[in-house]
């Protein structure tokens, strides 16, 4: 969908989005483990040791991303520096970069609550969830306010922003419906 919004928009989104798949990789590692010593602790016949366990990654891999994200915030314009020399694409990639810098804690919060709730068994209610926010309220949601569908959109919600904003929102409900 963003290309609709031209190359420069897509190379900024680019930017945003190859440095949110990279930073992703901490709670992803914080969630796997989080899910094999849960798992573990279950199979051991200690459910609640277990939940503890489930409880202390989430904080764990949510306190990380917190400084991560305001690592990612106060050093944004070196690190597009780094992606891009052309003034446009770091424009776009800048304002891209609240997001992101908050996106962090919901990101790494859901995934971690969804590996641990694996480990407990619970898959069904986690991928509803999945569906309905991710789907429903991220994709769905940026549609909506990239293209501004209804035209009462905020131009500072319109064009990638918009589609950022959608998922931020989106990763909230998610993170929140699995805890």
């Amino acid at each position: 969908f963003i290309s609709h919004f031209g190359t420069t928009a897509l190379a900024g989104h680019q930017v945003v989005a190859n440095l949110a798949s990279v930073a992703y990789m901490l709670p992803l590692s914080i969630a796997v483990a989080t899910g094999a010593r849960v798992a573990q602790l279950r199979g051991a016949g200690h459910p609640q040791e277990a939940f503890q366990a489930g409880w202390q990654g989430i904080r764990l891999a949510g306190g990380l991303s917190v400084a991560l994200g305001l690592a990612l915030w106060l050093l944004r314009s070196a690190i597009v520096g780094v992606y891009s020399p052309d003034p446009a694409v770091r424009a776009v990639a800048l304002q891209l970069f609240l997001f992101i810098a908050v996106y962090q804690i919901f990101d790494a919060s859901q995934i971690t609550t969804a590996f641990a709730l694996r480990s407990f068994r619970i898959a069904l209610a986690p991928a509803l969830a999945y569906v309905v926010s991710l789907w429903g309220i991220g994709l769905a949601g940026g549609w909506l306010l990239g293209f501004n569908v209804t035209g009462g959109v905020p131009e500072a919600l319109q064009g990638a922003r918009g589609f950022w904003a959608a998922n931020l929102a989106a990763l909230a409900l998610v993170a929140s419906l699995l805890a």
